[in-house]
């Protein structure tokens, strides 16, 4: 197997590893928030810092599933604009949301105790630290899959765009050449 077939097959491997956690960050998201609300004010939330978390992770959900099966919609310069600007946001969204919930249920340990006494707050607990350690995964596995992409593309002999410029009137090219084939 050649170091470019490697590299190809590890991609894929991080991709779909990359695809689930797409799905599972919002759904621990969810259940975390449902299940802090059932202990009766025993585990407490920012709901600021969770509903933006929901959000974005829906929305890189619903953004992932549309890229997958409904390709042809987007215009191709929107997609990657939006992809972009939901990439920016996952390198800075783990930070952030660790800042702001790190402590929420302290003096409670993050891998939580055995003694709880009801078994909503230790589902919750748990439910908690996953959701943690699936967000810092979701971000290492998209730098990896970032940093394998740029490779692959130095490997197959593209020169990356450095100039925004160059980029725009790649489109711009591209549009120029529909709109010619709509003429004839």
């Amino acid at each position: 197997m050649s170091k470019g077939n490697v590299r190809r097959f590890c991609l894929a491997l991080l991709i779909i590893q990359l695809f689930i956690l797409t799905f599972l960050c919002p759904a621990l998201a969810l259940a975390k928030v449902l299940l802090f609300d059932q202990t009766n004010g025993e585990l407490n939330y920012n709901k600021g810092v969770e509903y933006s978390y929901i959000a974005l992770t829906c929305s890189t959900a619903a953004i992932s599933f549309l890229a997958m099966c409904c390709f042809c919609i987007f215009n191709m310069k929107d997609f990657k604009l939006l992809t972009i600007l939901t990439s920016i946001a996952w390198f800075i969204l783990p930070i952030i949301y660790t800042v702001y919930t790190i402590h929420e249920i302290d003096p409670i340990p993050f891998n939580c105790q055995y003694d709880f006494q009801y078994p909503v707050s230790k589902t919750a607990c748990g439910i908690r630290a996953a959701n943690f350690v699936f967000m810092w995964l979701y971000l290492a596995y998209a730098i990896f899959s970032l940093i394998i992409m740029v490779c692959l593309m130095f490997e197959d002999g593209e020169r990356p765009h450095t100039d925004l410029n160059e980029i725009n009137n790649e489109i711009t090219d591209e549009e120029k050449d529909e709109n010619n084939d709509d003429v004839v």
